[in-house]
């Protein structure tokens, strides 16, 4: 948490503003902060930073804010709120579209394990069949 309240002072330092082409930036920062702080299972400030990354994100960035999406929905999931976690997981796969982004399918295969105990939620139940689909032999990327 120092280390990140470090980064968060510096890069309120940085004298020049961001260019289009700077990689890392306040809203990567946030999402990587949200995401230390789902690990340690502070759902409450991860959604706070991961929703502040996902609406600075830029739209183009598809898979970053699918990421991000995932991470919210893992919260959701830790929290006890399978339909949300679901849907949000859904959503993530939706901002991807049909390319097989290999990064946001097992972040999505990872929430839909910890949505295990939940299968009678039918948006739970349509994620694993959406997932199944994506992800049958000859169409993963």
């Amino acid at each position: 948490m120092i280390s990140l309240d470090r980064a968060f002072t510096q890069m309120g330092l940085a004298a020049e503003p961001p260019r289009d082409t700077d990689f890392f930036d306040l809203p990567r920062l946030a999402g990587m902060a949200g995401t230390t702080l789902l690990l340690l299972r502070d759902t409450g400030q991860a959604r706070k930073l991961l929703g502040d990354a996902l609406a600075r994100r830029s739209p183009a960035d598809a898979k970053g804010r699918a990421l991000l999406t995932l991470d919210l929905a893992e919260c959701s999931a830790v929290d006890g709120e399978p339909d949300r976690a679901a849907r949000l997981a859904a959503d993530a796969l939706d901002m991807v579209h049909d390319s097989a982004v290999r990064p946001v399918l097992v972040r999505t295969r990872a929430v839909r394990e910890i949505l295990q105990p939940w299968t009678d939620v039918k948006a739970v139940r349509d994620l694993g069949v959406r997932l199944a689909e994506i992800t049958r032999p000859g169409t993963e990327g």
